[in-house]
Protein backbone atom coordinates (compact mmCIF):
# COMPACT_ATOMS: atom_id res chain seq x y z
CA UNK A 1 0.00 0.00 0.00
CA UNK A 2 0.97 3.25 -0.99
CA UNK A 3 0.47 5.72 2.60
CA UNK A 4 0.95 9.37 3.04
CA UNK A 5 2.32 11.71 4.23
CA UNK A 6 5.85 10.11 3.35
CA UNK A 7 9.16 11.16 4.82
CA UNK A 8 10.93 14.38 4.31
CA UNK A 9 11.87 16.47 2.05
CA UNK A 10 8.83 17.85 2.24
CA UNK A 11 7.97 19.26 -0.94
CA UNK A 12 8.18 15.57 -2.18
CA UNK A 13 5.31 14.28 -0.14
CA UNK A 14 1.64 14.40 0.23
CA UNK A 15 0.41 16.61 3.07
CA UNK A 16 -2.54 17.73 1.31
CA UNK A 17 -5.07 16.06 -0.89
CA UNK A 18 -3.79 15.69 -4.37
CA UNK A 19 -7.15 14.91 -5.95
CA UNK A 20 -8.05 14.56 -9.54
CA UNK A 21 -11.24 15.42 -10.97
CA UNK A 22 -12.24 11.38 -11.26
CA UNK A 23 -10.33 11.18 -7.61
CA UNK A 24 -13.75 11.28 -5.47
CA UNK A 25 -16.26 9.40 -7.90
CA UNK A 26 -13.96 6.59 -8.80
CA UNK A 27 -13.86 3.00 -7.11
CA UNK A 28 -11.64 0.21 -7.17
CA UNK A 29 -12.36 -2.45 -9.49
CA UNK A 30 -12.87 -6.03 -7.56
CA UNK A 31 -10.24 -8.12 -7.52
CA UNK A 32 -7.28 -5.43 -9.44
CA UNK A 33 -4.82 -6.07 -6.48
CA UNK A 34 -5.14 -9.91 -5.75
CA UNK A 35 -2.58 -11.35 -8.18
CA UNK A 36 -0.38 -9.39 -6.10
CA UNK A 37 -1.25 -8.93 -2.04
CA UNK A 38 -3.43 -11.86 -1.71
CA UNK A 39 -0.26 -14.22 -3.33
CA UNK A 40 0.00 -17.17 -1.00
CA UNK A 41 -2.54 -16.19 1.77
CA UNK A 42 -5.16 -18.42 2.20
CA UNK A 43 -8.93 -17.61 2.89
CA UNK A 44 -9.21 -14.91 0.83
CA UNK A 45 -12.83 -13.82 -0.91
CA UNK A 46 -13.53 -11.80 -3.87
CA UNK A 47 -15.40 -9.83 -0.91
CA UNK A 48 -12.84 -9.55 1.55
CA UNK A 49 -10.39 -8.04 -1.04
CA UNK A 50 -12.64 -5.79 -2.37
CA UNK A 51 -13.38 -4.40 1.40
CA UNK A 52 -9.50 -4.27 1.56
CA UNK A 53 -9.01 -2.10 -1.71
CA UNK A 54 -11.81 0.11 -0.72
CA UNK A 55 -10.30 0.76 2.42
CA UNK A 56 -7.27 1.33 1.10
CA UNK A 57 -8.22 3.78 -1.52
CA UNK A 58 -10.66 5.83 0.16
CA UNK A 59 -7.66 6.36 3.74
CA UNK A 60 -4.71 6.66 0.97
CA UNK A 61 -5.50 6.27 -2.70
CA UNK A 62 -7.77 9.02 -3.44
CA UNK A 63 -5.52 12.00 -1.95
CA UNK A 64 -2.52 10.58 -3.67
CA UNK A 65 -2.63 12.55 -7.11
CA UNK A 66 -3.37 9.53 -8.75
CA UNK A 67 -5.91 9.65 -12.07
CA UNK A 68 -8.34 7.28 -10.55
CA UNK A 69 -8.49 3.99 -8.23
CA UNK A 70 -7.46 1.47 -10.81
CA UNK A 71 -4.05 3.59 -11.60
CA UNK A 72 -3.67 4.02 -7.90
CA UNK A 73 -3.81 0.47 -7.52
CA UNK A 74 -1.52 -0.29 -10.33
CA UNK A 75 0.79 1.68 -9.60
CA UNK A 76 1.39 -0.20 -6.45
CA UNK A 77 1.08 -3.22 -8.15
CA UNK A 78 3.96 -1.94 -10.67
CA UNK A 79 6.25 -0.63 -7.80
CA UNK A 80 5.88 -3.10 -4.98
CA UNK A 81 6.30 -5.78 -7.49
CA UNK A 82 9.67 -6.45 -7.31
CA UNK A 83 10.47 -5.39 -3.43
CA UNK A 84 7.61 -8.06 -2.87
CA UNK A 85 9.34 -10.94 -5.14
CA UNK A 86 12.50 -10.45 -3.06
CA UNK A 87 10.85 -11.15 0.06
CA UNK A 88 9.12 -13.60 -0.50
CA UNK A 89 11.82 -15.60 -1.94
CA UNK A 90 13.25 -15.00 1.56
CA UNK A 91 10.24 -16.19 3.23
CA UNK A 92 10.21 -19.01 0.71
CA UNK A 93 13.96 -19.96 2.34
CA UNK A 94 12.90 -19.33 5.83
CA UNK A 95 14.39 -15.90 6.65
CA UNK A 96 12.57 -13.49 8.84
CA UNK A 97 11.71 -10.02 8.39
CA UNK A 98 15.31 -9.15 9.14
CA UNK A 99 16.35 -11.38 6.60
CA UNK A 100 14.34 -9.48 4.32
CA UNK A 101 14.97 -6.32 5.30
CA UNK A 102 19.11 -7.33 4.57
CA UNK A 103 17.37 -8.62 0.97
CA UNK A 104 15.89 -5.30 0.20
CA UNK A 105 19.03 -3.22 1.09
CA UNK A 106 21.31 -6.06 -0.92
CA UNK A 107 18.89 -5.26 -3.94
CA UNK A 108 19.10 -1.06 -3.51
CA UNK A 109 16.07 -0.49 -1.66
CA UNK A 110 16.15 2.13 0.91
CA UNK A 111 14.14 0.62 3.75
CA UNK A 112 13.00 3.35 5.25
CA UNK A 113 11.27 1.96 8.43
CA UNK A 114 11.22 -1.47 10.25
CA UNK A 115 7.08 -2.38 12.09
CA UNK A 116 8.25 -5.12 13.71
CA UNK A 117 4.99 -5.16 15.90
CA UNK A 118 3.13 -5.70 12.31
CA UNK A 119 6.11 -7.07 10.94
CA UNK A 120 5.82 -4.36 7.97
CA UNK A 121 9.08 -3.07 5.92
CA UNK A 122 8.18 0.46 4.40
CA UNK A 123 9.70 1.93 1.65
CA UNK A 124 10.07 5.63 0.77
CA UNK A 125 8.50 6.83 -2.68
CA UNK A 126 7.79 10.66 -4.23
CA UNK A 127 5.72 11.70 -6.54
CA UNK A 128 6.85 12.90 -9.45
CA UNK A 129 3.89 15.15 -10.90
CA UNK A 130 2.82 14.97 -14.64
CA UNK A 131 0.20 17.40 -16.23
CA UNK A 132 -2.87 15.25 -15.77
CA UNK A 133 -1.86 12.33 -13.17
CA UNK A 134 1.86 11.60 -11.51
CA UNK A 135 3.28 8.84 -10.61
CA UNK A 136 4.95 7.18 -7.68
CA UNK A 137 8.35 6.14 -7.37
CA UNK A 138 10.41 4.39 -4.83
CA UNK A 139 13.63 5.78 -3.74
CA UNK A 140 15.81 6.55 -1.01
CA UNK A 141 14.69 9.86 0.83
CA UNK A 142 18.01 11.81 -0.07
CA UNK A 143 17.36 11.00 -3.58
CA UNK A 144 13.72 12.56 -3.87
CA UNK A 145 15.06 15.26 -5.86
CA UNK A 146 16.99 13.39 -8.99
CA UNK A 147 14.19 10.57 -8.62
CA UNK A 148 10.93 13.10 -9.07
CA UNK A 149 12.54 16.37 -9.87
CA UNK A 150 12.12 19.58 -7.93
CA UNK A 151 9.07 21.30 -7.52
CA UNK A 152 10.70 24.24 -5.87
CA UNK A 153 9.42 27.64 -7.95
CA UNK A 154 12.23 29.33 -9.58
CA UNK A 155 12.98 32.69 -8.33
CA UNK A 156 11.57 35.32 -10.77
CA UNK A 157 14.06 37.04 -13.05
CA UNK A 158 14.77 40.45 -11.84
CA UNK A 159 12.76 43.05 -12.50
CA UNK A 160 14.01 45.77 -14.94
CA UNK A 161 15.93 48.32 -14.07
CA UNK A 162 14.27 52.13 -15.06
CA UNK A 163 14.95 53.27 -18.20
CA UNK A 164 17.93 56.10 -18.48
CA UNK A 165 16.26 59.41 -18.27
CA UNK A 166 16.71 62.05 -21.27
CA UNK A 167 20.01 63.90 -21.49
CA UNK A 168 20.29 66.79 -19.30
CA UNK A 169 19.76 69.60 -21.69
CA UNK A 170 22.28 72.39 -21.91
CA UNK A 171 22.33 74.91 -19.08
CA UNK A 172 22.45 78.35 -18.76
CA UNK A 173 26.18 78.69 -16.45
CA UNK A 174 29.02 75.89 -16.25
CA UNK A 175 28.58 73.66 -13.23
CA UNK A 176 30.38 70.26 -13.07
CA UNK A 177 28.62 67.14 -15.08
CA UNK A 178 26.41 69.51 -17.02
CA UNK A 179 27.26 70.99 -20.55
CA UNK A 180 27.12 74.38 -20.27
CA UNK A 181 25.52 76.78 -23.36
CA UNK A 182 26.41 75.81 -26.83
CA UNK A 183 29.16 77.46 -28.24
CA UNK A 184 31.79 77.85 -30.95
CA UNK A 185 34.15 79.68 -29.47
CA UNK A 186 35.58 80.96 -26.24
CA UNK A 187 34.33 84.07 -26.65
CA UNK A 188 31.25 82.41 -26.59
CA UNK A 189 31.71 81.61 -23.08
CA UNK A 190 33.10 84.41 -21.79
CA UNK A 191 30.66 86.34 -19.53
CA UNK A 192 28.34 83.11 -18.44
CA UNK A 193 28.42 82.23 -14.92
CA UNK A 194 31.37 79.60 -14.30
CA UNK A 195 32.25 78.83 -17.53
CA UNK A 196 35.57 79.13 -19.19
CA UNK A 197 36.05 78.41 -22.31
CA UNK A 198 34.10 76.64 -24.98
CA UNK A 199 34.91 72.52 -25.26
CA UNK A 200 35.45 69.92 -28.57
CA UNK A 201 31.76 69.65 -27.91
CA UNK A 202 30.27 72.74 -28.47
CA UNK A 203 29.18 73.39 -25.36
CA UNK A 204 30.36 76.00 -22.60
CA UNK A 205 32.43 74.08 -19.78
CA UNK A 206 33.81 75.00 -16.64
CA UNK A 207 36.57 72.12 -17.12
CA UNK A 208 40.27 74.47 -17.88
CA UNK A 209 42.85 72.79 -20.66
CA UNK A 210 46.05 71.70 -18.79
CA UNK A 211 47.62 74.79 -20.75
CA UNK A 212 44.97 77.20 -19.72
CA UNK A 213 45.44 76.26 -16.21
CA UNK A 214 49.06 76.78 -16.25
CA UNK A 215 49.00 79.92 -17.64
CA UNK A 216 46.58 81.18 -14.84
CA UNK A 217 48.56 79.64 -12.48
CA UNK A 218 51.73 81.15 -13.45
CA UNK A 219 50.56 84.36 -13.60
CA UNK A 220 49.11 84.44 -10.13
CA UNK A 221 52.53 83.02 -8.86
CA UNK A 222 54.23 86.26 -10.91
CA UNK A 223 51.89 88.18 -9.56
Amino acid sequence: MVRGPCPPPAKHCVHICLSSPSSFSSRPSPGLLLPLLTSGITGTTAAGQLAFETHEWGKHGVCAGVKDANDYFAQICNISADPVATMKTVRDNGGDLAAMQAALVAANYSVWSVDAANEQLELSACLKQGPIASDWIIAAVADFEDACGSDTPKPPAPAPGPAPGPPTPPGKTCVPGVHGPVCSADADCNGVTGCIRCAHSGFCTNVPLASHYLRNNTTTATH
